[in-house]
């Protein structure tokens, strides 16, 4: 079979109308479920080559979440994955941040990353192939610019032996 189930289609210029709007009431389950036997292609597609402000797609949330998530990617993948299992892929020659997080946590995590499972990989692994990297901020570049001259920047620690590792100070001190 081929061809849609449900096409909308709009032939005039929706400026500030909407095209499909979901309205649910409902306080548990699901509000819209997209289920794929696709093996190969795209289950779900969003083109905006038009935009030039906005987004292409805003989650947003007024509630106070404590256990839930605004967005979770899961794979039960063990296949040797090569181009990432969540993958952020910006050709263009940008200036700016191609990924920002901004957060307003007093004593939470801005990220987290847990590799709990970790035996001969990396946490975290920044590479650049550049031949011509002449930055003044390094590939990695961890700074406080406020006036705190308190607490921790940094910290690297192999083990759970208090002292180990490398520990730089708000006060510069390492």
């Amino acid at each position: 079979n081929s061809g849609n189930v449900l096409n909308l289609t709009s032939t005039g210029a929706l400026s500030q109308a909407t095209l499909l709007n979901l309205d649910s009431s409902q306080t548990g389950g699901t509000v819209v479920n997209n289920t794929s036997l696709a093996t190969t292609g795209t289950v779900e597609r969003i083109t905006a080559n038009a935009l030039t402000s906005g987004s292409a797609l805003a989650i947003a949330s007024t509630g106070t979440t404590t256990t839930g998530n605004l967005l979770s990617v899961t794979s039960a993948s063990t296949a040797a994955v090569t181009n990432g299992l969540a993958r952020f892929n910006f050709t263009g020659a940008y200036t700016g941040n191609g990924l920002q997080v901004d957060s307003a946590t007093l004593t939470g995590n801005a990220i987290a990353i847990n590799a709990n499972a970790l035996t001969t990989g990396s946490g975290l692994n920044l590479v650049s192939t550049s031949n011509a990297l002449n930055s003044t901020n390094g590939l990695l570049s961890v700074r406080n610019t406020g006036t705190s001259t308190n607490g921790t920047i940094f910290r690297a620690q192999s083990n759970s032996t208090a002292g180990s590792g490398l520990t730089v100070l708000a006060n510069g001190n390492v």
